[in-house]
């Protein structure tokens, strides 16, 4: 049985039914990379060493000879240094229940000649998020440690002497760019991409027990490195060829639109998203005003229920309660539920008081498509909890297209 829509036909028919040679028996059809070198690089940051809330700036160069950017390679490599003017009196570390250093980033831009391709705000409550619950506690304990001081409330030492407080860290940046399953065509795009880490406050960044051994930090050294893959002549001259013939090179990108409001008893927020496709949202209750000797959380304070609307439509037609199931619904949100692989880094008590996040799936399927998510123009959440003097943080999950023209220039489908 079989029926058309357009000019496709689907066939149904009992594909079991027939016999074929098992993938294994079978003599291996992998083909091999077209000729391409590839280079490790370092880019250094065009705004030299900052102090706290300032700018780090980096320009990724694009043009013919650029290449791509390897996907899943790129990383901030930092040496983050205290301005303790005598010996620390008590240890300090990165702020939040982590003690990571994605602490010191508050805002990550990446932009293409004048298109915004990403902006992620309060950008350490969303890694803070993502690496509780969506690598593993093997990577939490061990690699991440390594990288960026994770767990470690010891990173600046009691005792450490004036100028000596200083840790280098590696932060692998999250953003859909790099974090795709597809490289970035540097050598197609006719402008930088440009990179901005707004960083975080003292009190945003920093835990210590003693306040007034240091009033500011500097990241020194700041530089991005990636891999850079130079591909052969022919081929880019024949990818080129098929974009001055009107082709456009397409990238799918999975963003976080990143929000943040004063929590309240019955929280109702109004998002205007307009958005092709919303995978969920994901949210969660900060705990604390920023202070360097205050432990500023993400905790569910006495959430009772959570209902969320898509243009008048209820996502969940289920009152949001219990702790079982609000862990279960927030992985559900980041397809990872019931996954023996990807597993979450705390327990069930620091779950509710030091690491949580809950959220209402909308994605359609879970098949590797483009735009899986709900079409949208508004969100409403409904958010009953204690409320008090704390923020929600809102991550809508959402899915767009960049698209490059013959030209070189980008643009966003979302």
């Amino acid at each position: 049985m079989s029926y058309v829509s357009g000019s496709k036909t689907y066939d149904y028919g009992i594909h079991a039914a027939r016999p074929d040679v098992p993938p294994s028996l079978s003599s291996s059809s992998l083909p091999r990379p077209i000729n391409s070198q590839v280079q490790i690089v370092s880019l250094s940051s065009a705004s030299g060493t900052q102090q706290a809330s300032g700018l780090i700036t980096f320009q990724i160069p694009t043009g013919p000879s650029a290449g791509y950017l390897k996907n899943n390679s790129l990383y901030l490599k930092a040496r983050v240094r205290l301005n303790n003017a005598a010996a620390l009196t008590a240890n300090a570390y990165f702020a939040l229940n982590s003690k990571s250093g994605s602490a010191i980033v508050n805002r990550l831009t990446v932009s293409i000649g004048g298109v915004q391709i990403s902006q992620v705000n309060n950008y350490q409550y969303l890694h803070e998020i993502l690496l509780v619950h969506t690598t593993s506690r093997n990577y939490y304990t061990n690699d991440s440690a390594i990288l960026q001081y994770t767990g470690d409330a010891t990173a600046f030492p009691n005792g450490t002497g004036a100028g000596a407080a200083f840790v280098d860290i590696v932060i692998p940046l999250i953003c859909p760019l790099w974090n795709a399953n597809k490289s970035v065509p540097l050598f197609l795009i006719d402008s930088p991409v440009k990179v901005d880490i707004d960083l975080n406050s003292v009190a945003n960044a920093f835990r210590t027990t003693a306040a007034a051994d240091f009033t500011n930090y500097t990241v020194e050294n700041a530089q991005l490195v990636y891999e850079q893959l130079q591909v052969d002549a022919d081929f880019v001259n024949e990818v080129k060829m098929a974009m001055m013939q009107g082709s456009l090179y397409q990238l799918n990108l999975n963003d976080f639109l990143t929000l943040t409001t004063s929590s309240a008893s019955s929280l109702n927020y109004q998002i205007g998203a307009s958005l092709s496709s919303v995978r969920g949202i994901v949210y969660t209750q900060v705990k604390n005003a920023p202070a360097v000797n205050a432990d500023t959380v993400l905790f569910k304070n006495g959430q009772t229920n959570c209902r969320v609307y898509m243009d008048g439509r209820q996502l969940n037609n289920f009152n949001l309660d219990n702790d079982a199931q609000i862990f279960c619904e927030m992985q559900r949100c980041f397809g990872i539920m019931f996954d023996s692989n990807i597993t979450t880094a705390t327990n069930k008590a620091d779950y509710l008081a030091l690491d949580f996040a809950a959220g209402v799936s909308s994605n359609k399927v879970s098949d590797q498509m483009a735009m899986t998510g709900t079409k949208v123009q508004n969100i409403n959440l409904n958010l009953d909890s204690t409320g008090g003097a704390n923020n929600t943080y809102i991550v809508v999950l959402h899915d767009k297209v960049l698209t490059i023209d013959g030209m070189g220039k980008c643009q966003l489908v979302q």
